[in-house]
C-alpha cells in the first residue's frame, strides 16, 4: 500500500501538504508545511493551541527545541511529492486474508515525502506494545525502503513534525497525560540527533 501510494503519479498537481478543491497543495515546498506547525493561525481548526501550551512550561521549552530542530533539518528534505495518508493507525486500514481491503479517513492526507508514512509508524510504535516483538515500523523502513539521499535526516524531520504536531493538539484539547508522553517522545527525539 505504501509503495503504491509513493507511486501514484502526481504531475497533475502543484504544491504540498494538503490540498484545495483543486488537488493542489497549499504549500510551495514540504519544508513550508512542515514548518507552519509553530504557527497558530486564526483559521486553524486548534487556533489558540499556543497560549494552552504556554501553561505546560517544560512541553512548551521542548516544542521550542524540537522546532528548532526541525528548522535545522528541513535543508535535507526531498523536493518529491507523493502522496501520503498521515493517519495509518486508528483502525483506518482494513485487512482483509491478510491484504488491505480498504483505506479510510482521508481528511488528513496531504502531498510530501513519503517517508512521511513511514515515520508515523516509528512515531507511535511504543504505543502499540503489541508491535514490539515484530518491530512493525523497522520493518515497514525495510520493506518499503527509503529513496533519495538523506534519508535519517529526512525521517527526523517526520518524526519531529509528528511529535510538534501532537504536542500542540494535546495542549489544545488539555489532555494532559498523553502531553506529556508526547513531551517525553519529542525530548527523545531531539537527544537522539546531537
Amino acid at each position: 500500500m505504501l509503495i503504491a501510494m509513493r507511486d501514484i503519479d502526481t504531475s497533475d498537481y502543484d504544491g504540498y501538504g494538503s490540498w484545495d478543491e483543486e488537488g493542489n497543495g497549499l504549500y510551495p515546498s514540504f519544508a513550508a508545511q512542515l514548518l507552519d506547525v509553530a504557527n497558530d493561525s486564526p483559521n486553524d481548526r486548534q487556533q489558540g493551541w499556543s497560549d494552552k501550551l504556554k501553561l505546560h512550561p517544560v512541553s512548551a521549552e521542548v516544542f521550542a527545541r524540537g522546532y528548532e530542530q526541525l528548522v535545522s533539518l528541513t535543508t535535507y528534505l526531498s523536493d518529491d511529492r507523493a502522496l501520503i495518508h498521515v493517519d495509518t493507525l486508528n483502525f483506518n486500514v482494513n485487512v482483509e486474508r491478510n491484504r488491505i481491503s480498504g483505506i479510510y479517513d482521508w481528511g488528513c492526507a496531504m502531498w510530501g515525502d513519503p517517508i512521511y508514512d513511514l515515520a508515523w509508524f516509528k512515531f507511535w510504535e511504543p504505543w502499540y506494545p503489541q508491535w514490539a516483538d515484530v518491530h512493525l515500523a523497522d520493518r515497514l523502513i525495510q520493506d518499503v525502503g527509503i529513496l533519495g539521499p538523506h534519508g535519517n535526516e529526512r525521517l527526523h524531520s517526520c518524526l519531529l513534525h509528528i511529535a510538534l504536531s501532537h504536542t500542540r493538539y494535546h495542549a489544545f484539547i488539555e489532555n494532559r497525560p498523553l502531553l506529556e508522553d508526547v513531551t517525553n517522545a519529542t525530548l527523545a527525539l531531539i537527544e537522539t540527533s546531537k
